[in-house]
């Protein structure tokens, strides 16, 4: 039998899921609130978090040392 490993230890994975967590609060005006007003200052925050759950998306969760 296959030895099941759990997906949520891998720390990449996590990284993703609060990015991807961020981007929603953002959607519903997370950094408004916090004083991030800008809009370039916003896209910024944007492409990292969505970059952050491109890598997310791209790691091997069943590997939790290796990305």
């Amino acid at each position: 039998m296959m030895k099941r490993q759990n997906r949520f230890k891998s720390k990449v994975a996590w990284m993703a899921i609060g990015s991807l967590i961020l981007l929603v609060c953002n959607t519903f005006g997370l950094f408004d609130k916090m004083g991030i007003t800008s809009t370039s200052g916003q896209l910024i925050i944007d492409s990292i978090l969505s970059i952050l759950v491109l890598f997310g998306v791209l790691n091997s969760p069943t590997d939790a040392n290796n990305f």
